[in-house]
């Protein structure tokens, strides 16, 4: 029998800015370094065999104008890919909304970055539309991941076979799962899914994970909600729905709260169990302890329930999941705006009436998805 691999999954981690642009995760890596970010669990994390994660925002300065707010934001340094691997991860999936938000030459500076530092790159597009399998070999186990985006990338779609798959047809995901179920000891998928801000995943992320399992998967590993959800035991698999911000400038306390989600797989079982995390005020990760730890695994714990409860149906609903996650949307915003009101004086000063400009535009997005917020609800 094989040994048992240990593999802690974390969620977003976003090595650039965006709410603290100017003095956030990005400018203080600058200054202290590009293991900062990840200094208060590197430790920890390097007591398994391998960590996955998400990579929200690709790591290259290509084409950066330093003058030009777009070019600026969701961008993290090179020597960030180094941080990671130091700090074990061994895996991280590509395959969401923001890593073509600068372009293709700057998503294959990030493979790169990635490759050369020993991380292999998840969600890699092959000629026929799929997911690359990516492997890892540790013990004579052979692990294998596969990679996909539900949401539409911020930047327009290129075709070329190493960008990350934004995906849009489920059936794909089935297909590649039966195709290399074989090929590996342990298969593990990263999906980006979900609603934004919401604790509950909808009927259609449940139905999806429930099939990615019953084609051969061992675990599914989601993100992109920004918060946390709870985690599913599905015949002989598992589903981690939403496995939160690992590192990203979000002022709200839901944003905040993350987890590192241990599994332990052998040949026949598979366990798992919560490690609460906390976004410090700089938005780096913290072992959770004390009342933040007591609450999070609360939270985890009422999470888990709404899964499958009954009194929690019309919650999963696309419906319900949808116009909850417009009011979190409007909610976020709000925040915010008093984040940035709070901290102005902190900006660059030649983007601050970018910001501001932004902010107003923002205002009126607003006010617009409160009106879709109830319109939403008097349609559910």
């Amino acid at each position: 029998m094989k040994q048992p691999i240990r593999i802690a999954a974390v969620g977003d981690i976003m090595l650039g800015e965006y709410a603290a642009l100017g003095f956030g995760v990005r400018s203080r890596s600058v200054q202290l370094g590009a293991d900062w970010p990840l200094a208060l669990v590197r430790e920890r994390l390097n007591d398994f065999d391998l960590v996955v994660g998400n990579l929200e925002a690709p790591l290259s300065d290509r084409g950066r104008n330093a003058w030009r707010y777009s070019s600026v934001v969701f961008r993290g340094l090179a020597e960030a890919a180094k941080a990671l691997r130091e700090a074990n991860f061994r895996a991280l999936s590509l395959a969401n909304n923001h890593m073509l938000q600068h372009g293709r030459e700057v998503f294959s500076d990030t493979v790169r970055h990635l490759e050369d530092a020993g991380v292999v790159a998840v969600g890699l597009r092959n000629r026929s539309g799929g997911s690359r399998l990516a492997t890892l070999e540790m013990r004579g186990v052979r692990l294998g991941f596969l990679g996909y985006s539900l949401w539409p990338s911020e930047a327009h779609e290129h075709e070329n076979d190493c960008f990350p798959m934004v995906v849009g047809r489920e059936e794909t995901i089935i297909d590649d799962v039966r195709s290399h179920v074989k090929s590996v000891d342990h298969l593990l998928v990263c999906i980006h899914w979900g609603y934004e801000f919401v604790h509950v995943p909808s009927e259609r992320e449940i139905t999806l994970g429930r099939a990615i399992v019953d084609a051969g998967a061992r675990a599914v590993l989601a993100h992109h909600p920004h918060v946390l959800q709870g985690v599913e035991r599905y015949k002989k698999g598992l589903i981690a729905y939403s496995l939160g911000n690992f590192v990203f400038d979000m002022d709200d306390p839901a944003c905040r709260e993350s987890a590192i989600l241990e599994l332990t797989l052998t040949d026949s079982t598979l366990e798992y169990r919560w490690e609460p995390v906390w976004l410090d005020d700089t938005f780096r990760p913290a072992i959770a302890t004390g009342e933040d730890e007591r609450r999070i695994l609360a939270h985890l714990a009422k999470y888990n329930t709404m899964i499958t409860d009954e009194s929690s149906a019309g919650d999963r609903t696309v419906e319900a999941c949808r116009a909850a996650s417009a009011r979190g949307k409007v909610a976020a915003q709000r925040r915010q705006n008093r984040y940035f009101l709070k901290n102005a004086h902190r900006y660059p000063v030649r983007f601050v009436f970018v910001k501001l400009a932004r902010k107003l535009l923002n205002l009126a997005q607003g006010r617009y998805r409160t009106a879709q917020y109830h319109r939403d609800i008097s349609h559910a």
